[in-house]
């Protein structure tokens, strides 16, 4: 008889049975350099996984190891891995762990495993780097996490795992380098007090694929010469409930949203120190960053607000352009508002217009960049070198693109193209009648490209001449060329006594309006 064999069987019967049973042997399993053993202790000391060479500890089955502080990858020859994995499993540092300390160190959470810990430290020292996966899992970091403390830290969150932190810091001294990405549907992390991307590091976070971040408040490119680039990049991805958004605290802070992704935070500030730049791109339908209250724009340094391709952006206070800002619009569509404000809007700084491929303009188009929309609020300020009327730039097919600071509801600022006029066509109805002398009398004054309201001989300012191009066209319509109807003489009289009376009317409320202003 083979003893051997036999015990090999009775073995594998004893495991189908605990399977059956639906009990999963308990495991503990290391190898190389751990000290102390978890599987022989229960002790809360330190835990060193490779202190000086390369070391391995999984956790699987529903086993619990518990310790205080924790290190993996601790010396520099050492490179060492824990697995925590399967439903029960879970593993407890009251303390701080630090991963990479001088070597590599890397944790992977898995499948149902719990990682409940004090704090973490990725990369401790220059020259460490520490990585770890969550996928599927949880992980409860109760104080502060540092990804890229000092060498290279980075972590993914993925397949509907989640994070709960109370502060990280993704690259966060001069030589920190860190990333973080979290990707996913059903996958989130919340942060309860602060998230820094580029502290004093560079700092790198990624937000994809229907995952979901919540924070309290956000710093990109806190320290100075560093830099910081978030990108929230999928419909369903969102980065919400932060109250305080600074992007170039200051040094170079980035932020995209695009391609359905979405920003939610309460105040937000672009540039918010001397020196410092903030750019934030909003790309594409369905991508929007919403606040709550105010947006500013180039604060104390350089801001740079990139909307582009259907991309919108909502204040649900107060939008400040401050003079050091740069406002990039690429118009993809004629539809809804660049930018909704509930507040006043002051503008100052540079603006750029471009349109997709895709979009051609034509005459008559109105597109809308701010939409204030309380009737009761104002705009005050202008863009550099735009005044009203002033043209932003000639497009496809020599298109020209305006710009009016009370367009709307007369409170908004919007863009337009005027309708190539013929003589005597004032209120631009393709036919000249008597509604045209009532267009030039309503509009009388206004000054800008040839084609506005009122300007019926095309000279850009609405003034008594208009008068005599409706009479001089009287029964013409789009189309007719050279054949434009005399107006029989009764009836000639008839209109230039008309055209005179409204003149005279226009002058003598232009009369009584200055007496009022002296009194």
């Amino acid at each position: 008889m083979n003893t051997h064999r036999t015990l090999l069987s009775t073995s594998a019967v004893f495991l189908i049975g605990l399977a059956f049973c639906g009990i999963a042997p308990a495991a503990i399993t290391t190898t190389g350099d751990v000290t102390p053993d978890p599987a022989t202790t229960t002790s809360a000391d330190d835990l060193y996984v490779g202190d000086r060479n390369d070391g391995s500890m999984t956790i699987d089955a529903g086993s619990s190891v518990v310790n205080d502080d924790a290190y993996v990858g601790n010396g520099r020859r050492s490179d060492s891995t824990v697995t925590l994995t399967g439903t029960g499993s879970t593993w407890n540092s009251s303390s701080y762990v630090h991963i990479g300390v001088d070597g590599t160190g890397t944790v992977n959470v898995l499948n149902g495993g719990e990682w409940i810990l004090g704090g973490a430290y990725l990369g401790y020292n220059e020259g460490g780097s520490g990585s770890v996966t969550l996928n599927a899992a949880t992980w409860n970091n109760a104080g502060q996490l540092y990804a890229g403390y000092n060498g290279n830290g980075t972590v993914s969150i993925e397949n509907g795992a989640d994070l709960i932190s109370d502060h990280c810091s993704i690259g966060d001294r001069q030589t920190g380098i860190g990333a973080m990405t979290v990707t996913g549907p059903g996958t989130t992390w919340t942060d309860t007090f602060l998230v820094t991307v580029g502290n004093y590091g560079s700092g790198t976070l990624n937000i994809y694929n229907g995952a979901v971040v919540s924070s309290d408040t956000v710093y990109i490119a806190a320290g100075a010469d560093v830099t910081g680039l978030a990108t929230v990049n999928g419909s369903g991805s969102m980065w919400k409930d932060i109250i305080f958004l600074d992007v170039g605290v200051s040094s170079h802070g980035t932020l995209n949203i695009e391609d359905g992704g979405v920003v939610s935070s309460a105040y937000a500030d672009l540039g918010y120190e001397v020196g410092a730049t903030g750019m934030v791109t909003v790309n594409g339908p369905g991508s929007a960053w919403n606040n709550s209250m105010a947006l500013g724009v180039a604060y104390q340094g350089t801001g740079i607000l990139n909307i582009q391709n259907g991309g919108a952006v909502t204040v649900g206070g107060d939008l400040s352009i401050y003079s050091l800002s740069t406002l990039d619009i690429l118009l993809g569509s004629l539809g809804d508002p660049l930018l909704d404000v509930a507040g006043n809007a002051t503008l100052d700084g540079t603006l750029n217009v471009d349109l997709a491929g895709s979009l051609i303009l034509n005459q008559g188009d109105v597109i809308t960049l701010i939409d204030l929309t309380d009737i009761s609020k104002t705009v005050s300020g202008a863009f550099a070198g735009l005044g009203e009327g002033d043209s932003v730039g000639t497009f496809v097919g020599g298109v020209e693109l305006f710009i009016s600071y009370v367009g709307g509801d007369g409170n908004d600022v919007t863009f337009f193209t005027v309708v190539t006029p013929f003589d005597g066509d004032a209120n631009r109805d393709d036919v000249v009648s008597a509604d045209d002398y009532g267009s030039v009398q309503a509009n009388f004054g206004d000054i800008g490209p040839a084609g506005i309201l009122g300007d019926a001989n095309g000279d850009g300012v609405v003034s008594a001449d208009d008068y005599g191009s409706v009479q001089a066209n009287f029964g013409a319509t789009a189309g007719m060329g050279g054949d434009i109807p005399v107006p029989e003489p009764a009836t000639f009289v008839l209109l230039a006594i008309g055209g005179l009376v409204i003149l005279r009317r226009q002058r003598s409320a232009g009369y009584h309006q200055r007496r009022r202003g002296q009194q």
